[in-house]
């Protein structure tokens, strides 16, 4: 339980076959060797690694495990999940900021724009348990400060959300893009260990107008920097478009 666009760790459960850990249905558990691919200041690592007691990473290149959770000393790191799965790594939002001003713009197979995002998190793994839902629409971005007790952007109040998301569903409605706006491509999912957008962070961006829904069932199978998982690690959230 507990920009402008940008392609960079991909996490794979590995047992007969290779899935993406974002949209794997089995049961992650300390047995099954996953795969950690990231990249830090224009360099690439890999290591695969298990999750024991569903707390601790334990990685293969024990070289890289040390430098992945070295990393956790930074309490401002921000770290992006992206369209295939792999993680990019920053020392801060605006590093994150400045690095995406230089990488390509997502290429449509189509002319159209999000029109509306729809997120759904999860008090335990695999969508299941007590949920709260989102619905972007209209404004660029909704946040939460506090998950403890928030209302969402239609004015239903939750409670007790803080340190206890274990997944996430989300997904986008698009339609003709009219030529004259923005035009939104991405939609982005921001995660923070403390309240008030404190914290280490964890963004998720790949639902897309190519891409139009994703499911993350084991935020506990992803590994915290400085060790453990990201499962019940979340104090407050913003969810976002971007475009061009």
């Amino acid at each position: 339980m507990k920009k402008s666009l940008f392609l960079f760790v991909s996490v794979f459960i590995l047992c007969s076959c290779e899935h993406n850990v974002l949209v794997d249905e089995s049961i992650v558990n300390s047995s099954e060797k996953m795969v950690l691919n990231f990249t830090y200041k224009d360099e690439f690592y890999t290591s695969d690694y298990v999750m024991v007691n569903d707390t601790t990473a334990v990685f293969g290149d024990s070289k890289v495990g040390e430098f992945y959770n070295g990393l956790g000393e930074n309490p401002e790191l921000v770290t992006v999940v992206n369209v295939d799965g792999s993680f990019s790594i920053y020392d801060n939002i605006k590093a994150m900021e400045d690095a995406v001003k230089y990488t390509p713009t997502l290429k449509a197979d189509n002319d159209l724009t999000i029109n509306r995002l729809y997120v759904t998190i999860y008090e335990d793994s695999k969508l299941k348990g007590k949920s709260a839902n989102f619905e972007l629409s209209g404004a660029m971005s909704y946040n939460v400060n506090n998950l403890n007790s928030f209302y969402n952007d239609r004015g239903t109040y939750y409670t007790n959300f803080n340190d206890k998301i274990s997944s996430m569903k989300w997904s986008c409605d698009v339609v003709p893009y009219p030529w004259g706006g923005s035009r939104l491509v991405m939609g982005m999912v921001t995660f923070y260990q403390d309240t008030d957008y404190e914290g280490k962070s964890l963004s998720f961006s790949e639902v897309t107008i190519n891409k139009r829904s994703s499911e993350i069932h084991y935020f506990g199978s992803l590994p915290f920097p400085g060790g453990g998982n990201w499962g019940d690690r979340i104090s407050s959230m913003k969810i976002s478009y971007f475009g061009h």
